[in-house]
């Protein structure tokens, strides 16, 4: 009755702990490797008293479970457990369970410890265990008598079709908190029209849902044409009918692809099945067309707007980690990737690099575990192989981008990545876009492509985040960004198109790629329009400099522009970009830079000075003054005042940069004192002990923020004088918390359960992933 080859090995092991808790009444657990000692299910880590053995033999026959059970006998002899069970997904006779009883003839005293597949089909066909039954979904998804519930139908259409893309994705299916989540809003609602981007899983989800549904007696109505009229006739007009009907990809898979009087046929579908109470309907569409439809058709965007509290959008950024390495480790299993290739993901834990990346995308999962394209490469090579693909999705984005968008879908996505790699203001976007639309010659400046392409890109490739009462546009997945930087950096044209209609400083400095645009842009320099480019942050003058100095421009004709850019360059700077502009002004204040531009002159104005170097952080002060005090025209007492801003900066800079090192070593220093005065038990301190802890740590601070003061002031120019009665530490202590990094301190030294295990209750722990990648 009950598929048990759709289970992976883990799903399989984590059935046999969920039965025989109920049997035992006791809590069993499945621990990651090197924890087990080879068993897969016990009651605890140390000294189990309960062991079972998970055996998925699915198709290997009994022979080879034999064999592999043999192997079992030394370490169970070394557990010596009081209990041993032996599971299988193998059908036995009686004489096959009495051989392996006496495998294990000191631990397992009669053959009902020996469980097979029929066993497991009795045990689960019980009604007081339906709950494991559908917590394992896989068990009646894919159960022969649910799949003829669908197959005998007389009224399913195109039944064939749908058969066979459902029997060819369960084993990848995993029962994500998506599936459940739309699960219950179908449930709830009756309607549930489930939206998303390109690969994220809407159409395997939306048939999960169909057989759920099936094995709750619910007939299924569905055709490949998406053609209501059709599935409106296979209707039944009972209103007890138990229905669900599935319109996959209703508005087109690429693009809108619907007749006119579409809409108003959907409208009277939704209308019907609201009135029906055993009627239910599930829609799914990419977001792109989704947009694009309502943009088109005004009854349509009614629909959809009517029906907004129905509507489900799958969001892998909100897809937890461990479902995400279910998913990775059901594409391994199912597409019988290779021990060789299987090694070298569980080597040094790379499955954890590949399920966190940040371009992690079920289609390119099934990409790269697909054997045409593992086989590619060497199994040395593998995982390398698999984060080029998540580095630069080309192959995943790459039909999306080429064949699928219009030329101002593609404009907008480039001006978006040239605005920035996160989200971008709204009103930003759109004055870049137009102002590149409005040298795009073949472009029909009469519509309003902005608001058209927001609307059809919105939650497909691009969606809207809310910043600071600001609404802002950025890609939906980080992958996006990686593709449209290849094909701009491939790109020169593009680049050169970018530069020529730029708003902004910024969109010039994400496409200098190419020697042909570095060029194009020097030119530019030289106009005399330059700095009165608008700037995202910053200013235009933080960015001439910046340019000057990274393409080594030594040209007098520039002179006026630089020493105007000097005076203006700290305005507006932002923090993040501090150290960048402490190195381009050390590099104004080096002997090529001064004989260039006859910077020196910039020194008979003091207050200028000061707000040129006020910004500048330790290392870049240390050099700039430096230089100065070593230029052959200055002179301290001339340049008295500027000399006492300089010594003034240095203190301050001194002060922040120790201030940083010494927060930075607090918590070990906090350690150490805590195991040089109090050996023990950890959780037994008190309060008064802890304030005396606290009194040696800041004296500890103080020592080592004068000892660090110290050296610095060596590095010091000679001629400024400092020494320590510059600085005072009671002025520096704000910045420390003595008495939190003692308490974090003691919090860290508890003293952790070692066990670790796995409930696939929809609840994970840290070492989950290690659980599922490593038996």
């Amino acid at each position: 009755m009950f598929e048990l080859s759709n289970l992976n090995d883990y799903e399989f092991e984590c059935l046999c702990r969920d039965m025989m808790e109920r049997i035992l009444n006791m809590p069993l657990y499945i621990f990651s490797r090197g924890v087990d000692n080879g068993v897969d299910i016990s009651d605890k880590s140390i000294h189990p008293s309960v062991v079972i053995q998970a055996k998925h033999y699915y198709g290997s026959g009994y022979s080879k479970l034999k064999s592999s059970l043999k192997k079992e006998n030394d370490k169970v002899n070394k557990l010596a457990p009081q209990k041993y069970y032996v599971f299988t997904s193998v059908s036995l006779t009686r004489k096959n369970k009495v051989a392996i009883a006496d495998i294990f003839d000191n631990y397992i005293p009669d053959i009902s410890y020996v469980i097979d597949k029929s066993d497991i089909d009795n045990f689960l066909s019980e009604k007081e265990n339906e709950s494991i039954v559908f917590k394992h979904y896989k068990l009646w998804l894919g159960a022969s008598n649910v799949l003829s519930l669908v197959n005998n139908q007389h009224i399913f259409i195109d039944c064939n079709e749908l058969m066979a893309d459902i029997e060819k994705h369960v084993n990848f299916f995993v029962k994500t908190s998506s599936y459940s989540t739309a699960l219950t809003q179908l449930s709830k609602d009756k309607i549930i029209i489930i939206v998303g981007a390109p690969g994220v899983g809407k159409s395997t989800i939306s048939k999960m849902i169909v057989l759920y549904a099936a094995s709750k007696n619910y007939s299924v109505r569905y055709v490949s044409s998406n053609d209501i009229s059709t599935i409106k006739n296979a209707l039944s007009m009972d209103p007890d009918k138990k229905e669900i009907l599935l319109l996959d990809d209703f508005l087109g898979q690429h693009y809108v692809n619907i007749r006119d009087t579409q809409p108003s046929e959907l409208k009277t579908l939704i209308s019907f099945v609201e009135r029906s109470k055993n009627k239910k309907l599930i829609l799914n569409s990419r977001i792109t067309i989704l947009n694009e439809a309502k943009e088109r058709f005004l009854v349509f965007k009614d629909i959809i707007e009517d029906n907004e509290t129905r509507k489900y959008l799958i969001d892998l950024d909100e897809m937890p980690i461990e479902e995400k390495a279910l998913i990775f480790y059901n594409h391994i299993y199912f597409n019988n990737l290779p021990d060789e290739y299987f090694y070298h993901i569980k080597n040094n834990r790379a499955y954890h690099t590949i399920v966190s990346h940040k371009n992690y995308n079920p289609r390119i999962i099934e990409y790269v575990t697909k054997k045409k394209n593992y086989m590619s490469v060497c199994p040395e090579n593998y995982t390398q192989y698999i984060l080029d693909k998540l580095n630069n999705p080309r192959d995943v984005w790459n039909d999306e981008f080429r064949n699928r968008l219009a030329t101002s879908d593609r404009i907008l996505l480039m001006t978006l990545y040239s605005l920035g790699d996160t989200a971008v203001d709204t009103s930003v976007l759109k004055r870049a876009f137009v102002n590149r639309l409005a040298g795009e010659t073949a472009i029909d400046t009469t519509i309003d492509h902005f608001n058209d392409v927001i609307t059809r890109l919105n939650s497909s490739l691009l969606k809207s985040v809310a910043e600071k009462d600001k609404l802002k546009v950025a890609v939906v997945n980080p992958s996006i960004n990686d593709y449209l930087r290849s094909q701009i950096k491939n790109n020169c044209a593009e680049q050169l198109a970018i530069i020529d209609n730029a708003m902004y400083v910024e969109q010039i400095d994400k496409v200098l790629l190419s020697d042909e645009s570095i060029a194009h842009f020097i030119d530019k320099i030289y106009q005399d329009d330059f700095l009165k480019i608008a700037t995202l942050e910053n200013s235009a003058f933080y960015y001439f400099l910046k340019y000057v100095v990274k393409l080594n421009l030594l040209d007098k004709r520039l002179k006026s522009k630089v020493v105007l850019s000097l005076e203006g360059a700290y305005k507006n700077l932002e923090d993040s970009n501090r150290e960048d502009y402490g190195i381009i002004i050390s590099k104004f204040f080096s002997t090529e830079f001064i004989d260039a531009y006859d910077i020196a002159e910039l020194l008979d104005f003091p207050e200028k000075m000061f707000k040129i170097l006020k910004p500048l952080k330790m290392e870049e002060a240390f050099v700039i003054s430096s230089s100065i005090v070593d230029l052959n025209n200055f002179d301290k007492n001339e340049n008295d005042k500027l000399f006492e801003q300089l010594r003034e900066q240095l203190v301050e800079t001194i002060i922040d940069q120790v201030c940083i090192e010494v927060d930075e070593e607090m918590p070990e220093d906090a350690s150490n004192i805590i195991n040089n005065n109090y050996s023990r038990d950890i959780s037994g301190h008190s309060y008064h002990y802890l304030t005396l802890l606290e009194e040696e740590l800041w004296d500890k601070l103080e020592d080592n923020a004068y000892q660090k003061i110290s050296d610095y002031i060596e590095q010091t120019h000679q001629a400024f004088g400092l020494s320590l009665l510059h600085f005072s530490f009671e002025e520096m202590k704000y910045y420390f918390d003595a008495s939190g990094a003692l308490d974090e301190s003691f919090q860290s030294m508890d003293v952790d359960d070692d066990r670790e295990w796995s409930r696939n209750d929809n609840s994970y722990n840290s070492d989950e992933l290690r659980v599922i990648f490593e038996r």
